[in-house]
């Protein structure tokens, strides 16, 4: 199948994933939003056969707003037990976002929970990564609201290697 984004009241029809197998499992495939969408309600998914105009499924119509948590940094050393630190914006000036949690995922799988929670207007915070991690490169840190399970988001994906014997 293929998935293209669409918006009514806009000449929008962006291709999101291209030939899915209608036997992957759908119902759990993640797509990041594409950079540079205007904020609007009118949004919605099509899911399209790949070898004819079939449409198999459309969504309903959902909002894309202006990110609430952006996470903007990540600056320290990326080896397994290593100290990272995590920097993050928040759009909110109200008390409405007030406690964050960080949590690291390998792909789609959470793998740890930082311990502790952060409020979410220190916008950084300072991590020790397990040792217990192998070294990949497919790791992400997710930074959510502990409050509302609508608002997080997840960093650019990166590497943790494996700590030099010396250290």
């Amino acid at each position: 199948v293929n998935i293209f984004l669409l918006r009514d009241s806009a000449t929008l029809k962006k291709k999101l994933a291209y030939e899915v197998p209608a036997s992957s499992g759908l119902w759990g495939l993640s797509i990041d939003v594409p950079d540079g969408l205007q904020p609007a309600f009118d949004y919605y998914i099509r899911i399209e056969s790949v070898h004819c105009d079939v449409i198999a499924s459309v969504s309903p119509h959902f909002s894309i707003n202006e990110p609430v948590l952006q996470i903007v940094s990540l600056k320290g050393q990326r080896i397994i037990g290593g100290t990272l630190q995590v920097s993050w914006t928040t759009l909110v000036d109200d008390t409405s976002v007030r406690e964050v949690e960080l949590q690291l995922y390998s792909g789609e799988e959470r793998l740890y929970s930082f311990p502790g929670t952060f409020h979410a207007s220190m916008q950084r915070a300072t991590v020790i990564l397990p040792r217990t991690l192998p070294a990949a490169s497919s790791y992400r840190l997710k930074l959510k609201d502990l409050n509302d399970v609508r608002i997080f988001t997840f960093s650019n994906p990166f590497e943790i290697q494996k700590r030099d014997r010396k250290s």
